[in-house]
């Protein structure tokens, strides 16, 4: 699974930083041997489109996700992956 978190200003500002480490946290407990590729973007260009309170951006397996919380997109994550306790 390909999770691209936005990094760019807007997004940072908003809380990207925090989703990166929570996805981070999540990465090292349930996918040690691989499985989640974190991936860092520049922009995804929501913002600019829809505007920056649809910020942060986050995009699982090229599905967008606007206005992302930490909490959502882990839990997200790991319903698609079956994961779920």
């Amino acid at each position: 699974m390909e999770v691209k978190v936005c990094v760019g200003a807007r997004c940072t500002m908003m809380g990207s930083s925090n989703m990166l480490d929570e996805l981070e946290r999540l990465q090292n407990r349930y996918f040690k041997d691989g499985g989640l590729d974190i991936v860092h973007k520049n922009c995804l260009g929501v913002c600019k489109e829809q505007g920056i309170e649809h910020t942060p951006v986050v995009s699982i397996d090229g599905e967008l996700i606007t206005s992302a919380k930490p909490q959502e997109v882990c839990e997200e994550i790991m319903r698609r992956t079956g994961k779920m306790d």
